[in-house]
């Protein structure tokens, strides 16, 4: 039956989604329900062509090509798909649902610190290899529905993509990278997989066969016996260097192992292919005949495995129930599942979380596990991150099941960064870090290779300017490492996917770029094709202090919302260091993560003031330009061009201090609703400690008078306080609005207010009136502020400020001294600014060489 033939179209659909578990840049997953005989429901996990590509030839082909191989593949040790088909149009892959963990993150578990007695037996362990090879030599054998062998080599098989269930069955899992013999899905001379278990053609780019895949397996004896890894401490160009040249580790002489398993691991790691296990199957024969009576039972690996994530399984379990629930409320037909005593929902908190989205080449992730510090031996995977388990673990069990971890099977799971890989005490992005600092003549090179970035860095990485780093799906850098980009580096974002990159609290992103070489973050679209939410945006996540409250009000996380697990940030650190963004430039940025829910070009949410933010300007963005979430960040020279919505936005807490701020709400920009735009929380809260900024020296150019929405240089609303000084504002339909009862705002002198388009000191304020001109400040008269802080209405005369066309600099032509004062000094602050506006005169030239003004299709 054809995936048409199953198409119910308008039907009553078969399946019901219970709740979204991923969202890749080609497909939805979800969690759903089967009904069947009598309103039975029977759990499993559904993959849907994403809407917007259902009528994409190569996308559809790409989805097609997955299924077909699902559709076939029907053994105890690889992951069954019961139905490929469509509804609505729209194709689907319907797969079992598997409760149980991937081998990284059991073998995570067992050696974690302290480790639990005795680790895992090595027995187990080769049993476990035992029964992953049963499941490879049957998809290596497999044969289409005409007899003909497809050929399949797997070419990512780690212990990320072996997944143990409670009842002890093994299942292989992920396969969105396979090779089919004659299936032109990989050109010879390119790399896919994990460096850490690839095979040596493999890495080089040479046509691989099964015996790849065997040399997969090898690795992973290797490090069950030595319970280490195999690779550790060596950064992934180093190991392609070390496969390249036949330099394989010989297997460590206290290794737990008898000769004969010592002469099958040698043989299964042999450089020449033709020494290797002829196929899995003999490769399996021979490690049961060294386990013989030994060999544990599905039951007890079950046992072991229900035992030391107990409390994970039972955390999920209440999850499903609970959705379950929510849904009946929802749909009264729907029976609620009884899932033997579930522990409920648990509170959101620190620790190892399973992922929520499982990742594939096309499919990568949305989220991170917390951090655990190393220690050895440590035998997981090269990224040790998470594609599931089914099961949030025990310390930071999820309480929003639409970011469920599952098990996915044959939609692929691993994580796909193709040039990142955890190898040690250290990550490696597209360099060695053993390495000098790397020189930058390369950075004015045309041909330079793109390294796709996805996945989790664990481990300190460097980024460096002699590649374009293509950034896929949510990338996280983890607690404890630092992402260092070099002078001139590009980062561009995927489209598709809409590439994100996240620094998570506890993490540092030094990206100190200079005035000749800038780090951009951009789109990938060719110049002249780039637009506003092309791609993500940088989010960087600390432990400062917020205000948000619980339902007890006592100080809780926040979350960056529309990003699964791993978004979480605050603390009570107002010292934290995120890093450093220097000369930094954000293009084209603000994926849709929902409706009116854009990312922002750069966010700060938690940030504290050890981190250091100067020179960075963001341009086209399809949300705000800058987004504080609480925190105490300072930051100084910052540039926003054509927002979508506001240019600088703060919330949750903010109080750090910002001086040197340019907006140029230009032709380009989408609706921006302010330049100045702050709250005290989203409640318009009490809440301490009270959102509190104080900026200086800020020019904020709009776009005219008369505009269909509201149009203002600052918006103060919510409870908010504020101390803004030595301001210009020109082309906003009001220079300023101040809302709510506990707003408060402190100006200072040097405001300039054009009225080049007749626009007033404030809104008239009338009962009744359209378009938020009633009483809404309960008395606050904006104009008196403005008078009394003894604003200037007149025209500041700054070239361009106010016409999209132009591209000059918005510098005045004769300093603007008038009334303006000297910003504190505290040490931050520049004290001789006393002036009003972003620059000093014709002459300051902060922006020059960094900053871009033209417009696509000019600008790179």
């Amino acid at each position: 039956m054809t995936s048409d033939e199953r198409s119910r179209g308008s039907h009553a659909p078969k399946f019901r989604r219970l709740a979204a578990v991923g969202h890749g840049g080609m497909a939805d997953i979800y969690l759903a329900a089967a009904r069947g005989v009598g309103g039975a429901l029977k759990l499993l996990v559904l993959k849907d062509l994403r809407p917007a590509l259902v009528r994409d030839p190569e996308y559809r082909a790409m989805f097609q090509r997955e299924a077909r191989i699902a559709t076939l593949l029907s053994h105890p040790n690889v992951v069954q798909t019961y139905e490929v088909g469509s509804e609505d149009g729209r194709p689907f892959i319907a797969m079992e649902y598997l409760e149980g963990q991937p081998l990284h993150r059991i073998l995570r578990r067992v050696y974690q610190p302290p480790p639990l007695p005795p680790g895992l037996p090595t027995a187990m362990h080769l049993q476990i290899l035992a029964e992953l090879l049963a499941g490879l030599h049957y998809a290596h054998e497999l044969r289409d529905y005409d007899g003909r062998p497809l050929g399949l080599v797997h070419r990512d098989v780690s212990p990320h993509n072996v997944l143990v269930t409670y009842d002890g069955q093994v299942k292989l899992v992920d396969f969105g990278i396979v090779h089919l013999a004659g299936g032109g899905d990989t050109e010879i001379g390119t790399f896919k997989g994990k460096a850490a278990y690839s095979s040596p053609e493999q890495v080089c780019g040479e046509a691989v066969d099964r015996r790849s895949d065997l040399f997969s397996v090898g690795v992973m004896l290797w490090e069950a016996l030595a319970r280490q890894r195999m690779w550790a401490g060596l950064d992934e160009l180093t190991i392609a260097r070390k496969l390249e040249g036949g330099d394989i580790p010989a297997l460590p002489a206290d290794a737990a192992a008898t000769p004969a398993l010592r002469s099958l691991c040698a043989s299964a790691l042999a450089v020449d292919p033709a020494r290797r296990p002829a196929t899995a199957e003999a490769f399996r024969e021979a490690l049961e005949l060294h386990l013989g009576k030994s060999a544990p039972s599905p039951r007890a690996i079950g046992a072991m495995l229900a035992d030391i994530f107990a409390e994970d399984r039972a955390n999920l379990r209440g999850l499903v129930e609970a959705q379950i629930r929510r849904a009946r409320q929802a749909h009264d037909d729907l029976p609620v599942l009884d899932l033997s005593d579930p522990s409920g929902l648990a509170e959101s908190g620190p620790g190892d979380l399973a992922h929520p989205d499982e990742p594939t080449r096309r499919d990568a992730p949305r989220s991170a596990e917390a951090p655990q510090e190393p220690s050895p031996p440590r035998p997981s995977g090269p990224h040790d991150a998470t594609w599931s388990g089914v099961v949030a673990p025990a310390r930071r069990p999820t309480p929003v099941l639409r970011w469920l971890p599952w098990a996915l099977g044959a939609v692929a799971v691993a994580v796909s960064a193709s040039m990142v890989f955890t190898t040690g005490s250290e990550e490696h992005v597209g360099t060695d870090m053993s390495a000098e600092p790397a020189v930058l003549e390369p950075c004015a090179r045309a041909d330079k290779p793109v390294v796709e970035l996805s996945g989790e860095i664990e481990r300190s990485a460097r980024l460096t300017c002699d590649k374009v780093y293509r950034l896929r799906f949510v990338t996280f850098v983890r607690p404890g490492a630092t992402l260092t980009i070099d002078p001139g580096t590009t980062i561009v974002g995927d489209r598709d996917t809409g590439g994100t990159l996240v620094v998570q609290p506890g993490a540092k992103l030094v990206a100190e770029g200079t005035r000749e070489r800038p780090i951009v973050f951009t789109s990938e679209a060719r110049p002249g094709q780039r637009r506003a939410g092309d791609w993500g945006g940088l989010i960087v996540l600390g432990k400062a202090p917020t205000n948000l409250r619980d339902a007890e009000g006592r100080p809780a996380r926040g979350r960056v919302e529309g990003i699964a697990d791993g978004g979480e940030y605050g603390g009570d650190d107002p010292e934290d260091s995120s890093g450093t963004l220097r000369y930094v430039r954000v293009e084209y940025s603000g994926t849709e993560l929902g409706p009116n829910n854009e990312i922002n070009g750069v966010t700060f949410a938690g940030v504290g003031r050890g981190t250091q933010v100067d020179h960075v300007q963001v341009r086209h963005a399809a949300d705000d330009c800058f987004e504080f979430f609480g925190g105490t960040v300072d930051a100084k020279h910052l540039i926003c061009q054509d927002p979508g919505d506001d240019g600088f936005d703060w919330d949750l807490g903010y109080s750090g201090r910002l001086q040197f701020l340019l907006l140029r709400d230009g032709a380009g920009a989408l609706d921006t609703t302010a330049g100045l735009e702050g709250d005290n929380d989203p409640g318009g809260s009490r809440n301490e400690p009270r959102s509190a900024p104080t900026i200086y020296n800020a020019t904020l150019c709009g776009r005219g008078h008369g505009l269909e929405h509201e149009h203002y240089g600052m918006l103060l609303r919510r409870g908010t306080a504020a101390t803004i000084g030595n301001a210009v504002v020109v082309g906003f339909e009001a220079p300023l609005d101040v809302r709510d009862r506990d707003t408060t705002v402190a100006l200072r002198g040097g405001l300039w207010l054009a009225h080049n388009f007749a626009a007033p000191l404030a809104h008239a304020e009338i009962p009744g009136g359209e378009r938020a001109l009633a009483d809404d400040d309960f008395g606050v008269d904006e104009a008196a502020l403005l008078t009394a802080a003894g604003a200037r209405v007149e025209d500041p005369d700054l070239p361009g400020c106010a016409d999209p066309a132009s591209l000059k600099r918005f510098k005045p032509r004769a300093a603007l001294h008038a009334g303006a004062a000297a910003p504190p000094a505290d040490g931050f602050f520049a004290a001789d600014a006393d002036f009003a506006g972003a620059f000093r005169d014709e002459a300051d030239d902060w922006d020059a060489g960094w900053a871009v003004w033209a417009d696509a299709p000019e600008d790179a």
